[in-house]
């Protein structure tokens, strides 16, 4: 599926659900990108070089599938 996707810059980390989650427009709803602490973890400064790859990795997951919900769980390297 070849979708755009908007992304906001509101990287933050949830602390009950040990994740990384920030958001996008797709298809002018938002979706929630969620990316496990195992990644990369809570006390570590996530720079842009990171944000970058984590937006392409969303990219190229909506390349591939179709969203369900307003939700990506996205697990590295998919």
């Amino acid at each position: 599926m070849n979708q755009a996707i908007i992304f906001n810059d509101d990287l933050a980390f949830d602390n009950e659900r040990h994740a990384w989650i920030f958001t996008g427009m797709l298809s002018g709803s938002v979706i929630k990108i969620v990316i496990d602490e195992k990644y990369h973890p809570k006390e570590s400064h996530v720079d842009d070089t990171v944000k970058f790859d984590w937006e392409a990795a969303a990219e190229d997951w909506l390349a591939k599938y179709e969203p369900v919900g307003s939700e990506i769980l996205l697990e590295l390297p998919f």
